[in-house]
């Protein structure tokens, strides 16, 4: 697939695999060959034994020219926006520094939604392969792989989201529980004034607790989409009720310093660059550094979107 090859030759922070070319790295070579000869032997050597300098000197040029190109008209796709704006995006491959990443023709799926090069009515209306932009399920404008990973309306999408959302809290619990921490999940604590707030996960060891609650949010052009959500769910839990309530039922002990831990990720495996102090505070108990906390959620976060995909593009 054309639309595949030229993703697999971007950077792999504008979301491509970051392959090369052989042509261009023959010219770049010949190029620094002739470079060093003029530098070491005297430009009279240098045009002996490297003649097509000057042409590998306009080569080189082209191909960084074509590749800025490619790069303009890759950034300008809807919905390519959110991969090279403020956010970082995980490491897919697996390899021995990460046996849990994806291969195979998971891995090939996964460039793909990355891209917007899945078969989505909206991109065969584009192509004019279909009559139709609108969402197969829920009869939305634009079937786009935004919305079937945030906002279709039909009952197996919901069900999709809340299953991704149990399965990146899961994945955290898992990691407390290796280092034999104190969880306690989905509890409901009710304020004086009949509010409700059922975080995802309060996990606790000696010193400190945590209330960690999970979100997962579509990547948009503008990046502030993930920042916005993290706001959003600090200022929900952030409350002094909450900590008195939890401290007086004994879910968390008195004497213990209590932190809001929004977990924000995106649906196509991206997460924030800057980190905030109370992700890494968290990820310090849990024995892991808040990179690579990130990186387990959003990786999760991205796997169950492909199964989210597979479902509703049957």
């Amino acid at each position: 697939h054309k639309g595949s090859i030229r993703v697999a030759r971007l950077p792999i922070s504008e979301g491509g695999l970051g392959f090369s070319n052989l042509e261009n790295q023959y010219w770049r070579s010949r190029k620094t060959f002739a470079k060093n000869i003029e530098a070491l032997l005297g430009s009279a050597a240098m045009q002996v034994l490297c003649p097509d300098r000057q042409l590998a000197h306009m080569q080189a040029i082209e191909s960084s020219q074509f590749r800025s190109d490619q790069l303009n008209a890759w950034r300008m796709l809807a919905g390519n926006g959110w991969s090279f704006q403020g956010m970082k995006v995980i490491d897919a491959f697996r390899s021995k520094t990460n046996p849990t990443g994806l291969s195979g023709g998971k891995l090939v799926r996964f460039y793909h939604m990355r891209s917007n090069l899945l078969r989505t009515n909206a991109n065969r209306f584009m192509k004019r392969q279909s009559n139709s932009a609108k969402c197969r399920h829920c009869g939305a404008a634009s079937e786009s792989v935004t919305h079937l990973l945030g906002s279709c309306q039909c009952q197996i999408a919901k069900t999709h989201y809340i299953n991704r959302h149990d399965r990146i809290a899961k994945r955290i619990a898992r990691m407390a529980e290796k280092q034999k921490l104190t969880i306690v999940r989905e509890h409901a604590v009710i304020g004086g004034e009949g509010q409700r707030l059922r975080p995802d996960l309060i996990i606790s060891n000696e010193k400190c607790s945590f209330i960690v609650e999970v979100g997962v949010t579509t990547e948009v052009k503008d990046h502030s989409a993930l920042g916005d959500r993290f706001e959003v769910k600090f200022n929900k839990y952030n409350h002094e009720w909450l900590k008195a309530a939890l401290k007086e039922s004994r879910t968390v002990p008195k004497g213990n310093q209590i932190l809001v831990v929004p977990i924000i990720v995106g649906s196509r495996g991206t997460y924030l660059k800057k980190i905030p102090r109370q992700i890494q505070k968290f990820a310090q108990a849990l024995g892991v550094s808040g990179k690579k906390l990130l990186s387990c959620a959003s990786q999760t976060a991205a796997e169950m979107s492909l199964l989210t995909l597979d479902k509703l593009l049957r």
